[in-house]
């Protein structure tokens, strides 16, 4: 006889509190990971710095599944080169702002997210996806 197990039910990111975002799992610091999009979440947390400490968080399918940084008081942004199309761009990194946890949702339709080792600087940098 078997068991079935229940899937986990997915829900949208505007319904995620901040207490949940802050208790996913931790990734190992030293690795460097990519995400279809992430969320950035200030702890409340004061850095030896004097700034705040931020949480970045790896976003899978539209769901959270990891903080790949707890820790960084500054994000250095690697972004593609803009693309002009007459006086608009196109193919830059947008962001919303989710209203239940307050967390900041950087995104790009046709980009991925590798964000580097969690130290107090971080690296993230918007890949381009591949047209395969």
């Amino acid at each position: 006889m078997t068991t079935a197990t229940a899937t986990p039910t997915k829900k949208p990111l505007n319904d995620w509190s901040r207490e949940e975002l802050l208790a996913l799992p931790f990734r190992e610091w030293g690795h460097e990971s990519t995400y279809d999009s992430l969320l950035l979440l200030p702890t409340g947390e004061a850095h030896d710095s004097g700034w705040g400490i931020m949480a970045i968080i790896g976003i899978r399918d539209f769901q959270p599944i990891e903080i790949a940084c707890g820790c960084c008081d500054d994000i250095e942004w690697k972004l593609p080169q803009m693309q002009t199309v007459g006086r608009f761009t196109i193919g830059q990194m947008r962001m919303d702002c989710l209203l239940k946890s307050g967390a900041f949702h950087p995104w790009e339709r046709n980009s991925l997210f590798r964000v580097g080792a969690a130290l107090s600087s971080v690296t993230v940098e918007v890949l381009t996806k591949s047209k395969d």
